[in-house]
């Protein structure tokens, strides 16, 4: 390394020792080193610009498989050219030794940058240490975080989605929308008695006789489709057969008072 270093030629990647990462990067800051070769590594946190950036190549391993770079990562990468102050511009020189689809190479250099996201959290541990400062306030930290400028700088566009949505709602036109409201009622009613028929019918003191192994059930599978309110989501049923059937044991197990109505009831089944 020192040969090269000589030379101003350096190296940057994940897998050097802590210590001569930072020795490289003090050199390359002081102006030390003219060509550095660097992985991805280099172009995240770090204040480097450079006055020419060369991709060797376009595609990257992404644990997978080989894929383009996305424009996100070219643009990460080649906003080190150019150094502020210095150079009127930067130069980005991309090697392409394989064809490119003009989609492609279009998506990757005039593509939108990856969004920055908060992932500030704030936790019990967090305002409990706040709290033990005494000039400690979780107000404030959660008021001047990054979190709260997103949320903060969201506001505008939510409140237009309310008032598009506010006026939607009111030119919706409903035909005899007291029928409908009956109409409404009259499921709503009609799903509460089905769910107390259900519950009568499935407590232990009905259903219990009949929950013995090699009996054939039917099953209830609920749909979840999330775009019909539920009134409107019918049940759909399956047959299985039961295997094996025991009580779940408790705390009371020995408690002779408790009836087998009143337990709880572990079974196994096989759907058909």
């Amino acid at each position: 390394m020192l040969p090269l270093l000589k030379r101003g030629i350096g190296v940057h990647h994940s897998g050097l020792l802590p210590i001569l990462k930072e020795v490289i990067e003090i050199l390359f800051q002081e102006g030390l080193i003219k060509c550095l070769f660097a992985t991805e590594t280099f172009s995240i946190g770090l204040n480097m610009p450079a006055k020419t950036f060369v991709f060797t190549n376009v595609r990257k391993f992404d644990g997978d498989k080989f894929r383009w770079i996305s424009s996100g990562e070219y643009i990460q990468m080649s906003g080190r050219a150019g150094r502020r102050g210095i150079d009127d511009r930067g130069v980005c020189i991309l090697m392409v030794d394989e064809k490119m689809e003009p989609s492609t190479a279009k998506s990757m250099v005039k593509g939108a940058a990856d969004s920055l996201n908060s992932a500030f959290h704030l936790s019990y541990n967090m305002i409990l240490n706040q709290m033990r400062c005494e000039d400690g306030d979780p107000e404030n930290l959660l008021r001047n975080s990054f979190f709260q400028f997103e949320a903060d700088r969201a506001i505008p566009d939510l409140e237009k989605q309310i008032k598009a949505l506010e006026e939607e709602r009111e030119s919706i036109v409903i035909d005899e929308e007291d029928s409908l409201k009956d109409y409404y009622n009259l499921l709503e009613q009609l799903r509460s008695l089905k769910e107390e028929v259900r519950d009568i019918v499935l407590s232990p003191r009905h259903c219990l006789p009949f929950l013995q192994p090699g009996r054939l059930v039917s099953l209830q599978c609920t749909s979840s489709d999330e775009d019909l309110p539920p009134i409107f989501i019918e049940d759909q049923l399956t047959w299985g057969l039961i295997i094996n059937f025991e009580r779940i044991k408790g705390v009371s197990e020995d408690d002779a008072s408790i009836k087998s109505e009143d337990a709880s009831y572990k079974m196994c089944g096989e759907e058909r």
